[in-house]
């Protein structure tokens, strides 16, 4: 009886066990902070566009209030008479896209705060990427590339040249951007955009 309780009977770990376990503890521990931080960033999340330091810097003055296709939409301007659209989206997409181009200002204003909401670059198809460029919520390239696909791409790539966007749950912003040649001209920012709403709203649903 004494022998099963012996010390030399009990298994003792060897050295590569210990490093094992410890790896393992380690890699569980990365996984926590990383997904604690995502979690964390999900809870503070919020649209770029008409965030601190960017559009709605200084405050946003409603200018006017109407229907667009459909679509219920409110026209704002703010300190430096900036234009920017809201447009309520008939279904909450659970995801958040920021999508500039080649004539916009936003680039380097947007660069932290697109990191700091965990936005994930989305390479679309063709030469897109040489005009245009989305950042979306971590796990939605592959749905966005399926919608953005380059024949619809095709159709409002002028439209995404000329304008910054973002879709935040059930909301669109759109405005012009900065180097647009009538970047605070609200008629044609309008017009634009009724444009776009028509032409894009069966991708829009889709999302």
């Amino acid at each position: 009886m004494n022998e099963l309780f012996a010390v030399d009977s009990i298994v003792k770990p060897d050295n590569n066990m210990v490093t094992m376990i410890f790896i393992v503890l380690l890699v569980i521990y990365a996984l926590y902070r990383v997904l604690m931080g995502q979690l964390s960033a999900k809870r503070n999340d919020e649209p770029i566009l008409v965030g601190e330091g960017m559009l709605g810097a200084g405050g946003l003055t409603s200018m006017t209030r109407g229907k667009l296709e459909g679509y219920s939409y409110n026209l704002m301007t703010n300190d430096s008479g900036r234009v920017i659209m809201l447009v309520q989206l008939p279904q909450n997409t659970w995801t958040h896209i920021v999508a500039y181009g080649d004539k916009s200002g936003l680039g380097s204003l947007a660069k932290d705060k697109l990191k700091s909401k965990w936005l994930q670059p989305v390479v679309l198809e063709g030469n897109f990427p040489n005009y245009f460029h989305m950042y979306a919520s971590k796990g939605s390239e592959v749905s966005l590339r399926e919608v953005f696909a380059p024949d619809v791409m095709a159709d409002f790539i002028d439209f995404c040249r000329e304008h910054d966007f973002e879709i935040f749950h059930d909301m669109l912003y759109v405005s012009k951007a900065e180097h647009a040649n009538d970047a605070a001209d609200s008629t044609t920012m309008v017009q634009d955009v009724k444009t776009f709403l028509r032409k894009n709203s069966t991708e829009l649903a889709r999302l």
